[in-house]
């Protein structure tokens, strides 16, 4: 099978320790699963590795498998906790779902990391709010919120920029994790959705239980570097967006 035969390349000849999955179908198809996770305990690869997931394609059993041979976190697409939101971004799941999913897996003792989106079309200022208290009852480990990227091609981008001339499109800041909105024509606008973000930011994780609980489950070198990198991301877009407001109330 091409994955154990890569995943076995790595460990042989690159003396890999850790496994980053960025296949967001990797759960889907629940045979294909087992048989690469069987396949990584009969070959002894003994790796840690990281998935992204959707939350309605894993239950307890599927994620006890993948404990079991070396899973140690999962990253989670939530995006919002609005259920009309969800519907029109084509996600079948629930925000029940998602709290359930997530609960379920920090039960059986993996880390969990949450997605979130802000900006989407019709979004309401309110309804960011919601998401952002949401992604505190949910209690990932780690939660990530992002402002929408409308990428060319997509119904988004055709939503938020229809009639923009191209050359006058901040091409620049069309990245997954940034600290400009590049939205155009959305019912909030992109100075209070910087805003926001930064706000979930601070309130997420200057919690301190919160706070305790992420270092406490930093288990090696290499994920210590990465939460440093992580959090000075955030601390500068806290940053940016603080310079903006103050700029703006000028």
């Amino acid at each position: 099978m091409r994955w154990l035969e890569e995943m076995a390349l790595l460990k042989r000849d690159f003396q890999a320790e850790q496994l980053i999955i960025t296949d967001d179908t990797f759960t889907i198809d629940h045979e294909r699963l087992e048989k690469i996770c069987r396949g990584m305990i009969d070959r002894r690869l003994n790796l840690s590795w990281f998935c992204f997931s959707q939350i309605n394609t894993v239950n307890r059993d599927i994620l006890k498998m993948m404990k079991k041979t070396g899973c140690y976190s999962i990253g989670f697409g939530v995006e919002s906790s609005d259920e009309g939101l969800l519907r029109q971004m084509g996600k079948p799941i629930t925000p029940a779902q998602a709290k359930d999913t997530i609960r379920t897996t920090t039960e059986l003792g993996l880390k969990t990391q949450a997605f979130y989106i802000l900006g989407l079309p019709g979004e309401t200022k309110s309804q960011m709010q919601a998401t952002v208290r949401f992604a505190e009852e949910v209690n990932s480990t780690l939660a990530f919120f992002n402002m929408l990227v409308p990428y060319p091609g997509t119904r988004d981008f055709d939503a938020f920029f229809a009639g923009v001339p191209l050359d006058e499109i901040h091409w620049e800041n069309f990245v997954a994790i940034g600290e400009n909105c590049v939205l155009q024509k959305a019912s909030v606008t992109g100075y209070e959705i910087e805003q926001l973000i930064s706000w979930a930011n601070r309130h997420y994780y200057a919690h301190p239980k919160r706070l305790i609980n992420v270092l406490r489950h930093i288990d090696t070198p290499y994920e210590l570097v990465n939460y440093i990198k992580g959090g000075c991301s955030i601390m500068k877009q806290i940053f940016a967006a603080r310079e903006r407001m103050q700029a703006h109330d000028r």
